[in-house]
């Protein structure tokens, strides 16, 4: 990676907590800080996994509040192990239940091992990952993005999220928006005009976020999962409308 590109991934991760309860540690950038309060049901046992949580008993149910803080950094060859875990975790927690054990065992073999995620990781040139340091886990969430283009996408420098990960234990605290948006930032610092995407036709909640975002659907492709033929819709964002 050049310097150049470095010190634009350091400036575009120094803006990317613009929003929300985030702040930025000045002695360590680009490293990014995300702090939310989250209210939720959950069971005692759970309780000493999560950090900063304070338990509030109501008659009928017990509500933990919590304030979780994630730092956001760029990953390195030294986070290819935890990398791969995260990586199929997340992937296994968001599509398992919607196929086959055979179609998941063999995509996420070819696609999060550790060779693999190490290969990507070495190519600098063409992917960065940006990933979420956690408390209680090694990383907790993570997003790719990769130099590329895709033929219904029109911009003279796009650049792909080619994905967008959370832990299912930090659903809901902001961080798969923290991620976006650092992401964003990134490649509008790196001269990238629009960033596209592809999600998968019924992943209905992950096509309303981006929708958020501003993504909108111009076109599909095929997408395999093991031997099964799937449907990717792929959603597009001109760079100088994402104003989340």
């Amino acid at each position: 990676m050049s310097n150049a590109m470095r010190l634009a991934i350091a400036a575009a991760l120094a803006t990317a907590m613009s929003q929300g309860r985030r702040g930025l540690n000045a002695n360590k950038a680009p490293n990014v800080y995300h702090r939310t309060a989250r209210s939720m049901q959950i069971s005692v046992r759970r309780v000493p996994s999560l950090p900063s949580c304070s338990e509030v008993w109501t008659p009928k149910v017990q509500v933990v509040k919590c304030t979780v803080v994630h730092r956001i950094r760029s990953g390195v060859p030294d986070d290819t192990i935890s990398l791969a875990e995260l990586a199929e975790t997340t992937f296994r927690e968001s599509f398992a239940a919607d196929n086959t054990a055979a179609n998941m065992d063999a995509y996420v073999g070819s696609s999060f091992s550790v060779e693999a995620i190490g290969r990507e990781l070495a190519d600098a040139e063409t992917n960065l990952f940006l990933v979420a340091d956690g408390d209680a886990d090694p990383l907790v969430g993570y997003a790719k993005l990769r130099v590329a283009g895709h033929e219904t996408v029109d911009a003279a420098r796009p650049i792909e999220l080619h994905r967008l990960y959370v832990r299912r234990l930090a659903a809901g605290t902001g961080l798969g928006r923290a991620l976006l948006r650092a992401g964003v930032d990134t490649a509008r610092a790196n001269e990238h005009d629009v960033m596209w995407l592809g999600v998968w036709e019924h992943n209905h909640r992950a096509r309303a976020f981006y929708e958020r975002w501003g993504f909108r659907v111009v076109g599909a492709q095929p997408f395999m999962l093991g031997n099964e033929a799937q449907t990717d819709l792929i959603m597009a964002l001109a760079l100088t409308n994402a104003g989340q």
